[in-house]
């Protein structure tokens, strides 16, 4: 997932489902152009303690903000930590829903999806909303 389409991730990223939309880290973001951003907080979430603790994140904001590029960068660190990390559009996920309702196969899905300590879930192309 966190190779972008082209490709095999390394081995040492585990990852479940399609790559990643692109390959971000939080090395790149511009934090200076965000100066509300608080920086340090996102520092420590690339920790991935929270996944551990089984807490949410949700990253709310005007489209450009950055909102993306923090949740790759945040699921990257997390591969780089041994996390499965799934990431997918709301749209397609809930059309994989939807198919493997329709046959008979949602209960293997969802078990798939329990699986993974770290989903990553963007409501559109562009903004990532919430992951937990």
């Amino acid at each position: 997932m966190a190779n972008g389409s082209r490709g095999r991730a390394p081995p040492h990223l585990v990852t479940i489902g399609r790559p990643f939309a692109a390959v971000k880290s939080l090395d790149t973001f511009d934090f200076l152009g965000l100066p509300t951003l608080n920086k340090m907080l996102v520092l420590e979430l690339a920790r991935s303690e929270y996944v551990i603790r089984h807490e949410n994140i949700i990253a709310l904001g005007p489209s450009g903000t950055g909102k993306t590029h923090v949740g790759l960068g945040l699921g990257l660190a997390a591969c780089q930590k041994g996390f499965s990390v799934f990431f997918t559009t709301t749209a397609t996920l809930v059309n994989r829903l939807m198919e493997a309702r329709d046959s008979r196969q949602l209960s293997r899905l969802q078990a798939q999806l329990a699986s993974v300590k770290l989903p990553l879930c963007c409501i559109c192309s562009r903004q990532l909303v919430a992951h937990s």
